[in-house]
């Protein structure tokens, strides 16, 4: 195996590592003492338990209670994934909100309302500050991963599952509503109704965090000239791109840049 591990923190009963699998690797059939989610920033994971597999790709959260026996592998070279432990106590503590019965959550970064890009920027930064940010970070997850564990709450439809993997899949290309819609089999109406009802945001807005994200890992690991960013990440030009990125991230672009070279 290939692998890269750029940074390691255990904060209170959370240990977070942040992994790059250079090449494609496979983890045989195994179990975890503690419970663990898998977030993915980059590449494909796979994981397959009793015969069902599940893929996961850049903006998937992928939760596992302990003990529970799995195989895993990264599909994909450069698979990027920071694999958060979480000790037992923790795990009950937030049990209730689950029904009293651990289980196993997959869902979307934005399910979690920006926490997982979070966690990388944070594990980045690595100074005393970050650790507590990641603490709270992880109980955030945790506490909004349950809302879509099946404790009641009724399970949206399974086309908008495909429509968030075509959208994260295809973020940098012209995207509408009209195309996402056709492409699930629904009307845009019934599309743009249900995806505010679930995501809390409309298509549109998605689309854009998508994008956004793109942009952030572009600034990050290439010199490129940020309008060239910006039109490849399906933004019109520098400014748009710009505009985005302060309403969410803070910033602007080159602070953004300048910021995480400082990092490094």
């Amino acid at each position: 195996m290939s692998a890269t591990m750029h940074n390691h923190v255990r904060r209170g009963a959370f240990e977070f590592t942040h992994y790059v699998l250079r090449e494609p690797t496979a983890f045989p059939e195994h179990q975890h003492k503690r419970s663990h989610m898998v977030i993915v920033y980059g590449g494909r994971w796979q994981d397959t338990s009793q015969g069902s597999p599940v893929e996961l790709g850049a903006g998937e959260v992928l939760f596992h209670p302990a003990r529970f026996v799995h195989a895993s592998r990264a599909a994909e070279p450069d698979t990027e994934l920071v694999l958060l432990r979480i000790d037992e106590e923790m795990t009950r503590a937030f049990c209730p909100l689950y029904g009293n019965v651990a289980r196993d959550v997959h869902v979307p970064f934005e399910a979690l309302r920006g926490a997982p890009d979070r966690i990388r920027e944070e594990l980045a930064h690595g100074d005393e500050a970050a650790q507590v940010i990641l603490e709270a970070l992880a109980m955030q997850i945790m506490a909004l991963g349950s809302r879509t564990s099946g404790n009641g709450s009724s399970l949206p439809p399974p086309w908008l599952s495909i429509a968030l993997s075509h959208i994260r899949r295809n973020a940098t290309t012209p995207l509408t509503v009209g195309s996402i819609a056709s492409h699930v089999g629904v009307s845009p109406s019934r599309l743009s109704h249900v995806f505010r009802e679930v995501m809390g945001r409309s298509v549109t807005e998605y689309v854009r965090e998508c994008r956004v994200r793109v942009a952030a890992a572009a600034l990050r690991e290439t010199s490129d000239p940020i309008g060239e960013v910006a039109l490849a990440c399906g933004f019109y030009d520098q400014a748009h791109l710009t505009r985005a990125f302060r309403t969410l991230r803070d910033m602007t672009p080159l602070q953004y840049r300048r910021a995480h070279r400082s990092q490094k």
